[in-house]
């Protein structure tokens, strides 16, 4: 699929420098084969709605790129909080971004990762969310962890368009952090993909303040931190990237968007009509017909000819949504399995056709992506707590804090079967091996109080022996439903 769409794929990002440019510009390989920055700029133009297969027949999107990764975003995120617990500033700067986390991440899960990129100004932390295709990764280390990139920024004043490259570097046993910034300008009419001739920083507002190459020690991690979509890289084995969420469903997301393409045209094909002959319809003094009000829509003027004996014939021929429907439907359970979605998240959820088996492996499934995907995050978020720990130091903030404590709370409903769960904690219950009220919380989600208020009261046979001795003493009349032992 790549190959067949090789050249509609070229230039997908608009300005932005491809990984050939970076080679040339540092002089350093990047960690990326041509394959995988192709597969990169498909899934973003697939993400846009510009997928090749609609520029070539204009066909309708389903927008299903962005259902998908939507879906997984909100998955991943609902009832997620964090904190750093011992250190107000630090907690104080990284509340920022877990307040708009769910947005953000949509995009790198659509395009297989993201970089967080703290900068210090003014004396806070501002951060950078460059997902895939928007950097090249030039080192990474023996685990995978990237350690080298180059983040390109564009500005356009006047005729001409000016690229800043920002290379990183962290070397882990020297404990230091180089970063360089150079500046190219180009004419506005010239190619996307020519970096231009080298200026200087000073030539554009906004990048005057910056340094050409700034080297800084006592660095014990990288300024930035990198959140991979869990998942094989089966484009490219070698490069520390991941996988969009929707890369092997790719051939199915255009199958559902030419199914859909149909229904729309099914629809507008066999919309009622009435064609009539001109002779029978009357005519304004320039000899267009005239149809009654608010119904021009419905009536259509053809020479029927003569011989016919016909004035009108009515369009009326049935439409086949029901089969179109069921063969998109089919397509989105496909695309459901491939992405690792339950059933019913995009195809229709009323249908019974799936077994309850199935239907929970889906449901096993989508929870296992979200609890890999929600631990991939967790490592990139407390990457990027590391990052701000350095900046604050870099900056005379503060010192560096050692020892951070983070806390992460995920919500476990959505990870975690919760029926088949209680199911079992039941079935503890009913053997003896587990307290009721445990169940009752886990269930309604109540405090141990309310629970035990909800269970119902058990006679006790002591209290009842107690009862009626009392009632004795006091020469009270025993309960004619009860027996002393004794015949009356």
């Amino acid at each position: 699929m790549f190959d067949r769409l090789k050249s509609l794929i070229q230039g997908v990002f608009g300005n932005m420098i491809g990984r050939q440019d970076i080679q040339n510009a540092f002089h350093i390989d990047a960690a990326m084969t041509t394959e995988m920055e192709n597969a990169i700029a498909l899934w973003a133009a697939a993400y846009r709605g510009e997928a090749p297969w609609q520029l070539e027949s204009n066909a309708k999107s389903l927008n299903l790129p962005v259902s998908i990764s939507k879906e997984i975003a909100r998955l991943v995120t609902v009832e997620f909080s964090s904190e750093v617990s011992n250190d107000p500033w630090l907690n104080e700067q990284y509340q920022k971004v877990t307040a708009q986390l769910r947005n953000r991440i949509q995009r790198g899960i659509a395009l297989g990762g993201m970089i967080f990129k703290p900068y210090l100004i003014n004396g806070e932390i501002a951060i950078d969310y460059v997902p895939e295709g928007y950097f090249v990764p030039t080192r990474y280390s023996s685990t995978g962890e990237i350690t080298g990139l180059v983040l390109p920024e564009y500005k356009t004043i006047g005729e001409y368009t000016y690229t800043r490259l920002e290379h990183h570097e962290f070397d882990k046993q020297a404990k230091t952090y180089t970063i360089e910034n150079r500046a190219y300008k180009k004419y506005q009419t010239a190619a996307d993909h020519i970096l231009g001739t080298p200026c200087a920083l000073t030539d554009v507002e906004g990048w005057a303040d910056l340094q050409p190459k700034s080297t800084y020690t006592n660095v014990y991690a990288p300024l930035f931190s990198y959140f991979r979509m869990p998942g094989d890289n089966i484009i490219d084995s070698v490069t520390p990237l991941g996988v969009s969420i929707y890369a092997d469903a790719l051939p199915l997301i255009e199958d559902a968007d030419r199914q859909y393409s149909r229904i729309d045209w099914e629809y507008t094909a066999k919309e009622a009509a009435i064609d009539v002959d001109r002779s029978a319809i009357m005519q304004d003094a320039k000899g267009r017909p005239i149809y009654p009000a608010g119904k021009e829509r419905l009536f259509r003027t053809l020479d029927f000819g003569t011989g016919i004996g016909d004035t009108y014939h009515v369009y009326d021929p049935p439409i086949r949504d029901a089969s179109l429907y069921n063969g998109l439907n089919e397509i989105l359970r496909r695309i459901e399995f491939s992405c690792c979605l339950a059933y019913g998240t995009l195809s229709d959820p009323n249908d019974i056709e799936r077994t309850a088996t199935e239907i929970n492996s889906s449901r096993q499934r989508s929870f296992s992506l979200v609890k890999d995907t929600q631990m991939a995050l967790q490592r990139a978020l407390e990457g990027l707590i590391e990052a701000i720990n350095c900046w604050a130091q870099i900056g005379g903030i503060q010192r560096y804090n050692p020892k951070l404590e983070i806390t992460f709370n995920w919500d476990d409903s959505i990870v975690i079967d919760k029926q088949t769960e209680l199911a079992a904690m039941q079935a503890d219950v009913a053997a003896g091996i587990l307290k009721p009220e445990l169940y009752l919380m886990k269930k309604y989600g109540v405090s141990e109080k309310e629970a035990l208020d909800m269970m119902p009261e058990k006679e006790n046979p002591i209290e009842t022996l107690l009862q009626g001795a009392e009632t004795e003493a006091e020469g009270k009349p025993p309960d004619e439903n009860k027996t002393n032992g004794s015949e009356t």
